[in-house]
């Protein structure tokens, strides 16, 4: 898996933003922490990010799927624990 994130990958416009988006959250469903912290570090993606209609954060598809790294990493990063998904679930 990639692990290095191009300083080219700085958004300059909407269709890179929506790339850099689908790469996070693709990096927190997988498990990839250190993708997850390079995007986070290179992006103005903020760590709450909410995923998508169904309102999971980047901390709900980590949590959900059990990847305690990724976890832990967005904790430190402040991600909200309290969040909820519109189908009403939390994080915790």
């Amino acid at each position: 898996m990639w692990t290095s994130v191009s300083p080219c990958l700085v958004a300059s416009d909407e269709k890179d933003k929506v790339l850099q988006r689908n790469m996070l959250l693709a990096a927190a469903k997988s498990g990839d922490a250190k993708m997850v912290f390079a995007l986070l570090q290179r992006t103005s993606l903020p760590v709450d990010h909410v995923a998508h209609s169904s309102g999971a954060t980047l901390l709900h598809l980590a949590a959900e799927r059990g990847h305690v790294d990724v976890v832990s990493f967005l904790l430190g990063k402040g991600a909200e624990v309290g969040a909820y998904t519109r189908s009403c679930q939390s994080s915790t």
